[in-house]
C-alpha cells in the first residue's frame, strides 16, 4: 500500500491516514490468506507461490450436488459419511458453509437457525442444526457468498459450497523466520511518499484429510 507525503501528513475519518492505511491492507492480506486456504485449486508453478487449498487436499469424502437443491436425505447420507470419520472428536468439527448450504438448513430447521458465539469455537458464531447423526454445528462464511464467484454457473458458485472440517487437524504451517512482516521503504528512489508491503510464507497445515468433507454445487 502506498501513501503521498500529503496523506502520511494528514488524518482521514478521525484519524491518521497511515495506519488507517495500514490496517485496512492487512485486512485484505489476512483475507487473501484465507481464500487460498478454502479455494486454491493447487500450487501454482510461477509467481506467486502458493498453497493449495481445501478445495484442492480434501478427496476421500466429496459430494456434488450436480445444480439441484439439497434435500434432507441427501444431507444426512453426506453427515453420517463424514462423521463417522470423527468418532469422539464431535466437538471439533464444524461446516464452514455458503448461503445456498445455510438455506437449505434453515428450510429444514423451519426457519429455527441461529447463530450465536460458541465457547468450543473459539467463540466465533455457529448455528446448530440436529441431524440423525447428530447435533451438526454451522459457520456461515462471507466468501461463500454470490458476490465474487470463482466457479462454474452451473455449479452454483461458491455459495453452493459446504466444507466440514475437523478444526484439530486443520491449520496454518509457517515455515521458521518467514512469518508476517511489514517490509518498509519499498518505493521507488526520489518518491514523494512511502510504501510498504506485507509479506509471509504460510501454508494450509492439513493432518488427516480423511477426517474432513465437501459438498458442493447445492442450488438452494
Amino acid at each position: 500500500f502506498e501513501l503521498s507525503g500529503r496523506d502520511i501528513a494528514s488524518e482521514n475519518y478521525g484519524e491518521a491516514e497511515a495506519p488507517r492505511a495500514q490496517k485496512k491492507c492487512l485486512e485484505r492480506h489476512m483475507r487473501a490468506v484465507e481464500s487460498t486456504f478454502l479455494m486454491q485449486g493447487g500450487v501454482k508453478t510461477s509467481d506467486p507461490w502458493m498453497t493449495g487449498g481445501l478445495v484442492y487436499w480434501i478427496t476421500s469424502n466429496v459430494t456434488n450436488n450436480a445444480g439441484a437443491p439439497l434435500t434432507q436425505a441427501l444431507l444426512n447420507d453426506w453427515i453420517v459419511s463424514w462423521m463417522r470419520r470423527n468418532q469422539g472428536s464431535a466437538s471439533d468439527c464444524v461446516v464452514i458453509a455458503g448461503e445456498n448450504f445455510c438455506k437449505a438448513l434453515d428450510s429444514f430447521g423451519l426457519d429455527a437457525l441461529r447463530y450465536t458465539p460458541d465457547d468450543e469455537m473459539i467463540g466465533i458464531s455457529v448455528a446448530s442444526y440436529q441431524s440423525s447423526f447428530g447435533t451438526l454445528k454451522i459457520m456461515r462464511h462471507g466468501l461463500l457468498s454470490p458476490l465474487g464467484n470463482g466457479v462454474a454457473v452451473a455449479d452454483k458458485g461458491w455459495s453452493g459450497w459446504a466444507f466440514g472440517l475437523n478444526l484439530a487437524h486443520v491449520g496454518k504451517a509457517t515455515f521458521k523466520g518467514r512469518g508476517r512482516k511489514l517490509l518498509p521503504d519499498r518505493q521507488a528512489n526520489d518518491t514523494d511518499g512511502k510504501k510498504w508491503e506485507y509479506m509471509e510464507d504460510c501454508g494450509l497445515w492439513l493432518a488427516s484429510q480423511k477426517t474432513h468433507a465437501i459438498y458442493q454445487g447445492i442450488a438452494s
